[in-house]
């Protein structure tokens, strides 16, 4: 899996719905059954208990920590715990197109820092608490997700350490773009000081880390325009604007045009 550095920070997952977010435990010999046979995605997070799948092609066993990207068509899927239940938590989505072909199904370990398991709890939380533009805040944990996924699939052979540090970076920026984001918070997860932290995001994006959140949030913010069901109100605090009027006019300056010209010339 030799991806360079930017494939692994321009996936686009096309998720067309969330259909659901849960943490629960599921009893010996359970098996999965498609929702109404439609085709799905899927990430698992095992915290505790085996999960196997089998079908004719694949055949994986995943115990405690692992987490598991499923792309479903029609496989016999059975989670096995063994002499207990499984307990994991799982977020299922609908997406445009399959998932990354010939990369599902995909597992990899969570480490020390628990990265996995606080993305899934932050997921199962937002999602439980239905609270404003919650499934635009799923979307981006599952971003974050499987650009870890991807990370750690990829091995230290591909990335170099600088690499990975400008990939978590990149990962707290999507995963906190409805939050207030200071270059402080970007030098304590990569551990640089902010003049390193500069000249590395100059090297790599032709701009400061801040310009870089700044892009990022109105770029997600263009996509969210194209969808005529989400209100503008809700894409200003999708990404980070409390004030609807403020995103207004940063939105404009940046586009050359009003969130409501955008969404009018290119709603899908």
């Amino acid at each position: 899996m030799n991806q360079p550095f930017h494939d692994l920070l321009e996936i686009d997952v096309r998720i067309t719905e969330i259909i659901n977010v849960l943490s629960r435990t599921y009893p010996h010999g359970w098996k999965y059954n498609p929702i109404g046979r439609r085709s799905h995605a899927a990430l698992y997070y095992i915290r505790s208990g085996v999960f196997s799948l089998q079908n004719n092609a694949v055949s994986i066993t995943a115990e405690r920590g692992s987490v598991l990207l499923l792309d479903y068509d029609s496989p016999e899927i059975r989670a096995n715990s063994g002499t207990g239940n499984l307990d994991a938590d799982i977020i299922c989505f609908h997406t445009e197109n399959r998932i990354l072909p010939g990369v599902t199904p995909l597992v990899v370990q969570d480490d020390d820092s628990r990265h996995y398991q606080n993305l899934f709890r932050q997921a199962v939380h937002v999602y439980a608490e239905h609270g404003v533009a919650y499934k635009l805040k799923v979307r981006s944990l599952i971003e974050s997700i499987l650009h870890s996924m991807l990370n750690d699939a990829a091995g230290s052979s591909i990335l170099t350490t600088t690499n990975r540090k400008l990939l978590t970076a990149v990962q707290y920026i999507h995963t906190h773009m409805h939050e207030k984001i200071t270059a402080e918070d970007l030098c304590r997860i990569t551990h640089y000081s902010e003049s390193h932290l500069r000249r590395l995001f100059i090297k790599e994006f032709g701009m400061s880390p801040m310009e870089y959140v700044n892009t990022q949030r109105m770029e997600t913010a263009k996509k969210l325009l194209r969808n005529e069901y989400i209100t503008i109100q809700e894409v200003a605090l999708a990404v980070g604007f409390h004030s609807s009027s403020h995103f207004i006019r940063i939105f404009s300056q940046y586009a050359s045009m009003t969130p409501g010209q955008y969404r009018e010339a290119y709603a899908e």
